[in-house]
């Protein structure tokens, strides 16, 4: 895979896969992605996330040039997963909901990307006040109440996405920071607080990848140019 300093790619995983796909992705797990797999109670979310990790895996091994198997990965103190060895600059992140996983993949550049299934009747004020900024919470509910649960799963997925860039996890608080999220505005970040990161080195990306999810991109970068792609486990393209 081709990948220039200034392009994002997002990875459209679906996690419904036949028992012979999984048998293969969970192939290239190690020891590590296993006992951490097994932590999960349900069957469901283990299938999950065997899947989502082991097409990581197929996918990062077509931009490093090697087998699935043999790519090693650390963590940051916050629990954010590198490349141990990382030669051509790669950096990643993955995020799954319900049925798809999205993996991002940028060279040289800071990245985050998150996607949730867009829950319904839910008492969206509520949690926003609990977690957004006083200006998000404003332009929430400034917005029709049809229009608000989407508004509200775009805000959060674009200040998921965004945290998961900074690689510093729940330790930056969510309220400290701005995202556009309204319909009828531009996803962006607006503002920062208590922090040495400048606005205008960051990007929020909309990411339209399905009906009823959320997902959004956030990249240390002045100019992107964004390219999605859907993983197949036969040719990975």
């Amino acid at each position: 895979m081709d990948l220039e300093r200034d392009e994002l790619h997002i990875w459209h995983i679906s996690l419904i896969q036949s028992q012979d796909t999984i048998e293969t992705l969970a192939s290239h797990l190690d020891e590590n992605e296993w006992a951490k797999a097994d932590k999960f109670r349900f069957e469901t979310e283990r299938l999950n996330y065997v899947i989502s990790h082991g097409a990581r895996r197929e996918i990062l091994a077509k931009y490093l040039e090697c087998l699935p198997n043999v790519i090693k990965f650390k963590e940051n103190y916050y629990g954010k997963p590198f490349l141990r060895e990382n030669k051509k600059r790669i950096y990643f992140n993955l995020s799954h909901s319900h049925e798809i996983a999205l993996l991002a993949v940028a060279k040289k550049r800071r990245i985050g990307v998150d996607i949730e299934a867009i829950r319904k009747n839910f008492d969206e004020i509520n949690i926003a006040e609990q977690f957004f900024s006083t200006s998000e919470i404003e332009t929430l509910q400034s917005l029709p109440r049809n229009l608000r649960t989407k508004a509200f799963f775009d805000c959060w997925t674009r200040k998921e996405a965004f945290i998961k860039a900074v690689g510093q996890g729940l330790s930056y608080p969510l309220k400290e920071f701005s995202v556009a999220f309204s319909p009828f505005e531009r996803a962006r970040l607006i503002s920062l607080e208590n922090t040495f990161l400048k606005t205008e080195n960051w990007q929020i990306i909309e990411l339209n990848i399905a009906d009823d999810y959320a997902s959004a991109a956030a990249i240390e970068s002045k100019k992107t140019e964004t390219k999605l792609f859907v993983w197949n486990c036969s040719n990975n393209t």
